[in-house]
């Protein structure tokens, strides 16, 4: 997820018991304020729907378990380096299947 949706995600949506936003909520979120905001100055493209569409699914920064080492425990930054990764794969297979069905 993009920093700015997840940004938008945390300050707008209540988190829930897991202390995580409900699935799906960088989509609603990103695509709202793309049909609201930028549409209406930008005339899209297939490309930069595609674009859009990419930067919306991109999973964390790679770098975040080296920044957070120093305030995770062991148990957590395993944790975060698998949800990293799955997330990293997930997208792959997720533009994947959208380029072939979509564009």
């Amino acid at each position: 997820m993009s920093a700015l949706t997840w940004d938008i995600a945390q300050i707008l949506l209540p988190e829930s018991e897991a202390g995580t936003h409900p699935p799906g909520s960088a989509y609603l979120i990103g695509y709202g304020l793309k049909y609201l905001i930028l549409d209406a100055f930008i005339t899209a493209s297939p490309g930069s729907d595609a674009a859009f569409f990419l930067l919306v699914s991109l999973p964390a920064v790679f770098s975040v378990p080296i920044l957070a080492a120093e305030y995770l425990e062991e148990k957590e930054l395993l944790i975060l380096n698998n949800t990293i990764v799955l997330h990293a794969c997930f997208t792959i297979v997720l533009f994947s299947a959208y380029a072939l069905l979509i564009l």
